[in-house]
């Protein structure tokens, strides 16, 4: 589209009254980008916590555009209890389809309800014969309490000096990710750890500043970790430094050996970190 003459466009609509909210979902809307919404605070809030479903899951549409469980359920969770797992398709919600629907009402149907529970139809394996269909009622937990958004733990390496192998699973970028993943690393690091490796595998995405934020514990400041396109000024590097508060920019990088997993779920955020750390030759990148 012209950026120019739809921004002189809408500017002039605000002018003459109307509410600026409601042009900025329209201009949205009207990029035809299933990808692309507009959100409020509210539900921003929610994007943003460990949880966000409050059934321990994350879902995610594939190239058929069937909604699926992206990642494991979150250990300990509604969904996890009920032997959900990752692959799993969600065919409806409380007994309604929603196969026209974006995946934002999906997961808002999932979570925004009075009742505390959810019913969930699920298959498990392909559209076939040999496929498994069920109906699983969750219990919504709504826990104000932050929760670890990193799963960690130390492997040792099968080969010669028994290295060991500091291991953090990220399922989703998170408001807290980055708290939690530096906190992860401090307490792995006690525990001998001597290489590292983030699993991104199955991991959404979620906040853009978190993947930002996490690559800093890995990069130098000054090091380039993102391009942004702007209608302004074109591409704008994101560099490392730059978006730190104040008193973190002296903050020590970690210099383990670092290997980075992904695969056919690793998207949005997962991309941002992935990209910066193997485009800064920082980890290998593996998947």
């Amino acid at each position: 589209q012209d950026w120019d003459a739809a921004r002189a466009k809408y500017q002039q609509r605000v002018r003459k009254g109307e509410q600026a909210e409601a042009l900025v979902r329209e201009m949205v809307s009207s990029l035809g980008d299933r990808y692309s919404r507009v959100i409020d605070a509210g539900t921003f809030e929610s994007l943003m916590a460990y949880d966000p479903l409050g059934v321990g899951l994350v879902l995610t549409r594939n190239e058929d555009k069937d909604v699926i469980v992206s990642s494991p359920p979150f250990q300990g969770s509604a969904a996890a209890k009920a032997g959900i797992k990752q692959g799993d398709f969600v065919t409806a919600v409380d007994g309604s389809s929603f196969k026209e629907q974006s995946l934002f009402s999906v997961m808002d149907k999932v979570a925004q309800s009075d009742s505390p529970q959810v019913k969930l139809s699920l298959r498990r394996g392909p559209k076939a014969e040999s496929s498994t269909t069920w109906e699983s009622t969750l219990a919504r937990t709504r826990s104000a309490k932050p929760q670890n958004q990193v799963d960690s733990g130390i492997v040792t390496a099968n080969r010669p000096g028994n290295h060991k192998i500091g291991y953090f699973r990220l399922r989703n970028f998170g408001a807290r990710s980055p708290l939690d993943l530096r906190d992860a690393l401090t307490k792995l690091r006690g525990q001998g750890a001597e290489e590292l490796v983030i699993d991104l595998r199955g991991n959404p995405g979620g906040s853009f500043q978190a993947a930002l934020e996490i690559s800093e514990l890995f990069l130098e400041p000054g090091t380039v970790a993102a391009q942004v396109q702007t209608p302004s000024a074109g591409s704008k590097p994101l560099r490392i430094g730059e978006a730190v508060g104040e008193g973190q920019g002296t903050r020590a990088v970690a210099k383990e050996p670092l290997a980075v997993l992904v695969d056919g779920g690793s998207a949005s955020a997962s991309e941002v970190l992935a990209v910066a750390l193997r485009g800064n030759c920082r980890a290998a990148l593996l998947g």
